[in-house]
């Protein structure tokens, strides 16, 4: 049994690394304990009374034969009262508990004799814990971090294995996981972009909740309780505020402003610019209290986002912070001859459309009785952002190629917290949640044009104008369903957890590409005399792109069943198993040509589909000080469901397009010729299908870590020190292949298989699979946390990844995944640096609250990371006209390595071990010696003579950051009110120093190495690339400082 004197010691040391979670509710706490006698005996049927002392809620319950009770469903936060009632023991009255989302308070006492004794006990001194694999974060910390967008992002980036990537989205990887696997949960609801079309992760295009309605956040990547399901990445639960007893609201007004950043300097280019589209206005409300006190409370939020936007890509000679290699001149020529000989607009390059984000969101919270609670919650949500603008310097796109993406949310959730005894309590829930998105264009009046290059086929000085391919016909809806019942039965020292859930994904999505027509032209001559080297035209075969629109529902019941164990006073376990099972209502369309080539059906739609999720958890209070945890489980889920859209999408019979067109000559672009129109024929068009023995993938994660507390002398006391490594095991990993192709047998000069097609009359089919090899993960993190008296705390942190992964899965489409991933040969998995790894990672989290001026706070808040560059891969590009002054082909057998015309790209070089190397000729005045010289080695990739560049082997620089937040409290108008000045300040290294806290990035994650092709006997040809290049991409949003001020008024 612990002594009471170290009862505040180990609740902190317990709250900080968190005990095991006994509630499956996404938006509650719990209070779990055993009660003894003064000899240790059980204190059988003393009555433990909680009350949330904000809202005067109240929970009781009475421990069971051996002294334990479970108290779940419980308000976050706090502060709480706890009474201990017994009718043969001392009471005790507790004070000052706070309870963190999703966890279990672990409250133990042993009663004495005699009358009641009141103790004051904190069960956190700040509901903030950060450390390994889960971490946790109350309104304080929300609203004190520098969050300069307002994102909740902002705030899990303090976790050791959560990274922001930048950019425009800002995607949340963490433990080095595709962003897209993570499960974002407010409220209950799903935060996912069910989808999966989003980058950032939601299914909006900003942050989806407020931080001002946040009452606290967690992220948890190995959490061992069966309850928790779809996600492979890490779970991020959030729940929003309530009303109390007490009227309390606040507004806010911040702004950013072009002549608050710094300027632009390229290291690269030696160049300096100034910043545009940075202004901004952000404002907003909110306002909770009681309807009727101790009884029926409301809680409301409400924030406004909106922005110009302006292009920081030009053609050269614009001034711009990022310059095209097309010139402005270069520029003008083609808008004048698309006008004069065309009669199109190609747009401009310097438009500024503006981006808007509302948020709403309302909540009601019911003490029905003090054995029933009812929470009810409405959000929604309704923004836009630009996207498709030019992002390198070999094209330049204009605004007629951008396009606007829309997206609206509205979703419900309730939940129903029921103790029907004191060992039997209840979560009953239900959710829906409908999101729309619409890619609006600035034009429809003709398709998407390119010119490749200026002089010579992709000479790198290109421009492309026209709506972008992909948004000709492009509208999606998803309306996501949830109903489920979690509930808690106390037997003896187990609590056992059961529930159901039912989740249903209705999904609309209408995407047929390129429908307005897509024309391609080698050279600006070629675009004067209309002779377009291609022409891509696909459409529903009625020619109307709306009747090739996928409607489908699809969707997953799940069932968990969960032990946790009080072994004893130091021992916790957790042993639980989960159950998943997908169904869907709807299947593709069978195309009888698909089953006559390749012997099964394209009708694959996973329904039946099950997998067996066993976890295990366990917990040592080994001392006073020490904690060791761990587990072992195994994971599902969270992977987009556009994947399996694409099946609907592309059955081959209702969407169709003709065969690449070549050399053909066009005397208008204002819609597609009759003749092309008339060319669609129903029944053998790509089709995307679903592997009929596709199992279900998964990752087997055994993490094992510990929790110690300590003192240092002069420095103080209560330091936490936390270590954790975790191991990642996947399993069925995804892949996709295509059909239409055979291995010959016969292997190209440098070892890679030559295919030929099945159907030499038809384009690729892409199957969705599972890989041949699986990937794994090796992670450890440790960090140190400190919170002193005088208002300093801080944590630090080092986070160490080694991911080997086969296909990132980085595209919503299936053909793309397939085209674009980095291999040695096609149809076979080539491992390889996970896509999104960081490989070392340093932070440090600082805040420092004083009372300058008595009465009202100060605060300096510091987020500081040092971390490696994400990988790309060096890769052998296929983009050379043969002998004849053709081109690879796209569609019919550009990846058909082998093949007379060449290659498309993407595949892994071969270096060769040296001059007589038989597996490498050279052409075009192309020498080993200056392969070597102008090539591999200024690459760095001369240690690979002999073999393939591995896959993702180099890497962008490191990136440093540190974003600052101050925030100083002023006197309010009234009594008890107080107004907020704050200033954030992002990346403020730059601030310091205008060659610091700058970020490259090497476009799509890989860099070209230099030209290859194969002849017909295959061998590897290689020929000059004059776009090689060693130098990355300079992120200008990403590297200057930027000032946020802000004024808030609380009352």
């Amino acid at each position: 049994m612990f002594t009471k004197t170290k009862f505040s010691r180990i609740a902190m040391a317990v709250a900080l690394a968190s005990s095991l979670p006994a509630y499956a509710a996404d938006t509650t706490s719990g209070i779990r304990g055993v009660i003894t006698g003064p000899n240790g005996q059980p204190a059988t049927n003393t009555v433990i009374t909680l009350i949330h002392q904000p809202s005067g809620t109240v929970t009781q319950v009475t421990t069971n034969e051996t002294g334990s009770f479970n108290a779940s469903g419980l308000r976050v936060g706090g502060p709480y009262q706890v009474t201990i009632d017994s009718d043969k023991f001392k009471d005790e009255e507790k004070g000052n508990i706070f309870l963190q989302l999703g966890q279990t308070f672990r409250l133990n006492e042993q009663l004495g004799e005699g009358d009641v004794e009141k103790i004051t006990v904190t069960g956190t001194a700040a509901l903030t814990s950060n450390s390994g694999s889960e971490s946790y974060f109350d309104s304080e910390n929300i609203v004190n971090s520098p969050t300069f967008n307002r994102d909740i992002k902002e705030v899990i980036r303090q976790n050791p294995l959560a990274t922001t990537l930048g950019g425009d989205d800002n995607a949340l990887s963490v433990a080095g996981q595709n962003p897209r696997y993570n499960s974002i949960n407010v409220d209950g609801i799903g935060m996912n972009d069910d989808f999966g079309l989003n980058s950032n992760g939601y299914p909006t295009q900003r942050a989806p909740i407020s931080v001002d309605a946040l009452e606290q956040v967690s992220i948890e990547t190995n959490p061992y309780n069966a309850e928790y399901g779809g996600f492979s990445g890490a779970r991020v639960n959030a729940v929003t505020k309530s009303g109390t007893n007490e009227f309390h609201g606040g507004v806010f007004y911040e702004r950013t402003d072009d002549a608050w950043t710094g300027k632009a300097k390229n290291p690269i280019t030696g160049t300096e610019s100034d910043l545009e589209g940075i202004d901004s206005d952000t404002f907003g409300f909110n306002v909770g209290g009681p309807l009727i006190k101790d009884k029926l409370f409301f809680f409301a939020n409400y924030e406004k986002y909106k922005s110009p936007i302006v292009a920081d890509w030009g053609p050269a000679g614009s001034g711009r912070p990022n310059e095209t290699n097309l010139t402005i001149e270069q520029y003008e020529q083609v808008r004048d001859v698309a006008q004069s000989k065309y009669g199109i607009d190609i747009g401009g390059w310097d438009a500024s459309p503006e981006e808007q984000d509302e948020k709403w969101l309302g909540k009601i919270d019911w003490n029905i009785n003090d054995d029933h609670r009812a929470s009810l919650t409405y959000q929604k949500v309704e923004g836009n952002s630009l996207r498709s603008l030019t992002s390198g310097e070999g094209t330049l796109v204009t605004s007629t190629g951008w396009y606007d993406y829309q997206q609206n949310m509205e979703s419900y959730s309730f939940q129903l917290y029921s103790d029907w005894t004191s060992a039997f309590s209840t979560e009953v829930y239900a959710s829906y949640k409908d999101v729309e998105a619409l890619s609006g264009v600035e034009t429809r009046d003709f398709g998407a044009i390119s010119i490749s290059g200026w002089d010579a086929y992709n000479d790198n000085t290109g421009i492309s104008f026209g709506p972008d391919e992909y948004r000709h016909a492009n509208e999606l809806q998803t309306e996501t369903t949830t109903l489920g019942v979690d509930a808690d039965y106390l037997l003896g020292d187990h609590n056992l957890s059961f529930g159901v859930k039912y989740d249903k994904l209705d999904i609309f999505n209408l995407f047929v590409n390129p429908s307005l027509g897509a024309w391609n032209f080698s050279t600006f001559e070629d675009f004067v005399n209309g002779e377009a080297y291609e022409f891509d035209y696909t459409n529903a075969v009625t020619n109307d792109a709306n009747d090739g629109a996928a409607d489908f529902t699809m969707g997953t019941y799940a069932a968990y069943i969960q032990d946790e164990w009080f072994v004893n006073d130091a021992v916790e376990l957790s042993l639980g198993l989960r159950y998943e099972r997908t169904f869907a209502d709807d299947t593709p369309n069978y195309n009888e040509n698909f089953y006559n080539r390749y012997g099964f059906s394209n009708q694959e739609n996973m329904d039946g589909l099950d997998i067996i999720l066993p976890r295990l958890g366990f917990k040592w209070y080994a001392t006073d000080d020490l904690v060791v945890r761990g587990g072992i489980g195994r994971f599902a889920g969270g992977r987009p469901n556009v994947w399996m859209s694409n099946s609907f999408s592309k059955d081959g019979i209702t969407v169709a397009g003709i065969n690449t067109v070549q050399g053909a000559t066009f005397d208008s672009f204002n819609g597609v010729p009759q003749e092309y129109q008339d060319a669609l024929t129903a029944g053998d068009g790509e089709t995307n299908a679903v592997d009929p023995d596709f199992e279900m993938p998964s990752d087997w994660r055994t993490s094992l870590g510990f929790d110690y507390t300590f003192d240092i002398p002069s420095l103080g006391d209560g330091f936490l020190w936390t270590s954790e490594f975790i191991y990642v095991d996947k399993q069925d990993d995804l892949a996709w292949r295509d059909l239409n192709r055979v291995d010959t047998g016969e292997r190209t000069s440098d070892g890679r298989v030559i295919w030929e097609q099945v159907d030499e009359d038809h384009t690729y089919d892409i199957l969705l699979t599972n890989a041949e090899e699986d990937g794994n993960s090796k992670i450890f993190s440790t960090s140190l946390a400190k919170a002193w008296d005088n208002g300093l705390s801080m944590n630090v942190s080092y986070t160490y990844q080694d991911i080997e992964e086969g296909t990132p899965g980085t595209s919503s489409q299936s053909a793309s995944n397939w085209k674009y991933d980095h291999i040695v040969s096609r149809n076979v998995t080539q491992l390889g640096t996970g896509y999104y790894e960081i490989e070392h990672s340093l932070k440090l989290s600082f805040n420092y609250k004083q009372e300058f001026i008595d009465g009202y706070a100060t605060n300096f808040n510091v987020f500081f990371e040092r971390r490696s560059g994400l990988p790309f891969s060096w890769l052998m590009g296929g983009a050379y006209r043969d002998a004849n002054g053709n081109l690879p082909s796209a569609v019919q057998n550009a990846y058909a390595i082998g093949d007379e015309n060449g290659i498309y790209g993407n595949y892994a070089p071969y270096i060769p071990s040296g001059p007589d190397d038989a597996a490498v000729a050279y052409a075009d005045g192309l020498t080993y010696e200056q392969f070597m010289s102008d090539y591999v080695g200024p690459a760095g990739l001369t240690g690979y003579a002999g073999g393939y560049v591995p896959k993702m082997s180099d890497n962008v620089p490191w990136v440093t950051t540190m974003d600052v937040a101050i925030q100083q409290e002023i006197p309010g108008f009234v009594e008890d009110h107080k107004g907020t000045v704050y200033f954030t300040i992002r990346n403020f290294l730059n601030l310091l120093n205008d060659d610091w806290g700058q970020q490259e990035s090497a476009s799509n994650s890989y860099k070209t190495l230099i030209n290859g092709n194969y002849q017909e006997d295959g061998t590897l040809v290689y020929r000059p690339y004059s776009g090689f290049e060693t130098d990355n991409n300079f992120e200008t949003e990403d590297s200057v400082w930027y000032l946020k001020i802000g004024v808030r008024y609380e009352f």
